[in-house]
């Protein structure tokens, strides 16, 4: 007779403690619903201990087929089968698969628009561990700059001229002067990372916070380079792939960008949209060269008279395109940064949705009712710098088996 396990077994708490060999037979011989036959459970219990027993076994692995029925999809990360279907490729998706790859696990990457679509495909971004008014050290700050420099050396692109090392802040305000100034003596940064300075020639303010282990990154060139290393990787990644294609995979990590706001099965989470906007400039009347600026916008100087500015942190908007309206606004913000006057030309505009959390801190979770499936988000204007850290956390985690 069939036994529905559904009915006869007891909640599991904690599934962990299952073992591979049940799970192994589960895999094998069973895709569909949780009934088993009597048969089936001492052939699974045979399979669990071939030396004998069975009878004693009996109820233990109808417990345990129970469990490998329920969790199938998430079991397969504790078996040697692991494949991470990785749903988006932008910057939260594309280094997640660089790191997973490095750690051994099979991926698939694809994106139903392209490489760096949505706001991942920024002009330039900044790499910035001293955030904010008051340049706080970001969480955990030193080990999402060492990661994100020890793959660019991976990726052979640690001197590139598109990655390029230093932030300068002006505290153009005496609320920007104190909470630079006392960033600077704060403990928690280590040796030669961020540095104050009375007065920086060129710019405007007191003084400016020299973050010397940030950067200034053409994201559109970091995700062309990861892309093509992974293809190099033998990593599969589509582009422009029907929004409901299905993958027979055993986890999935949802890294869609500003998509997961329709997504009705992360329709739970506490996040929503902010727009970001960016200029491209000509600009005449500026003395020196700078990598980056960033007081209360940020700037990336390409060449001589070209630059990158941004960036507006829109919570309520209606419309995602560029807006001429905060031409004002990102312009004024730039031209305060020098004393004196310059001549600015718009050349380009861009726009972007980011993800933002009630906390404002990043997102990486398990679904709470779909076993192996996972979602990084919220990431919002730090992607290069938090998709490093969540990637070395879920690495760590599916490693572990403590998912």
């Amino acid at each position: 007779a069939a036994t529905d396990v559904d009915n006869t077994t007891p909640r599991v708490n904690n599934p962990v403690s299952i073992s591979v060999g049940a799970v192994d037979w589960f895999q094998t011989n069973r895709t569909g619903s949780c009934t088993f036959t009597a048969l089936e459970m001492r052939s699974a219990a045979q399979s669990e201990n071939p030396a004998g027993g069975t009878k004693k076994l009996f109820h233990k692995i109808r417990r345990m087929m129970y469990i490998a029925c329920k969790y199938r999809h998430f079991y397969h990360v504790m078996t040697k089968k692991t494949t991470i279907w990785i749903r988006g490729a932008g910057i939260a998706g594309l280094t997640a698969a660089w790191h997973l790859t490095r750690a051994g696990f099979e991926v698939v990457v694809t994106d139903t628009s392209g490489v760096g679509s949505g706001a991942s495909g920024a002009w330039w971004a900044l790499l910035n561990p001293a955030t904010g008014i008051k340049a706080t050290p970001a969480t955990h700050f030193e080990q999402s700059v060492i990661a994100f420099e020890t793959m660019a050396n991976e990726l052979g692109v640690g001197h590139a001229p598109w990655i390029r090392q230093g932030i300068v802040r002006p505290a153009l305000d005496k609320t920007l002067e104190k909470g630079f100034s006392a960033s600077a003596s704060n403990l928690a940064w280590p040796e030669g990372w961020v540095e104050w300075k009375q007065g920086v020639h060129g710019l405007a303010g007191n003084g400016a916070l020299i973050v010397h282990r940030g950067y200034a990154i053409d994201t559109r060139l970091w995700m062309t380079t990861i892309t093509e290393a992974l293809r190099k990787h033998g990593v599969e990644v589509r582009e422009h792939v029907p929004d409901h294609l299905s993958i027979d995979t055993d986890v999935v990590l949802h890294a869609t960008g500003a998509d997961i706001l329709r997504d009705p099965i992360w329709s739970h989470l506490t996040i929503h949209p902010i727009k970001g906007q960016l200029r491209e400039v000509k600009v005449t009347g500026i003395r020196g060269t700078y990598s980056a600026l960033s007081s209360r916008g940020y700037a990336v100087q390409i060449d001589d008279g070209h630059w990158i500015l941004g960036s507006t942190y829109e919570h309520e908007f209606i419309d995602p395109h560029p807006d001429s309206a905060f031409d004002a606004y990102i312009l004024d913000r730039f031209r305060a940064m020098f004393p004196q006057p310059i001549e600015i030309t718009i050349i380009g505009r861009w726009s972007g949705i980011r993800v933002g959390s009630s906390n404002r801190a990043p997102i990486l979770a398990a679904h709470p009712t779909k076993p192996g499936h996972f979602v990084m988000t919220a990431l919002g204007s730090k992607g290069l710098l938090y998709s490093q850290v969540l990637s070395h956390k879920l690495v760590r985690e599916l490693s572990s088996r403590t998912v």
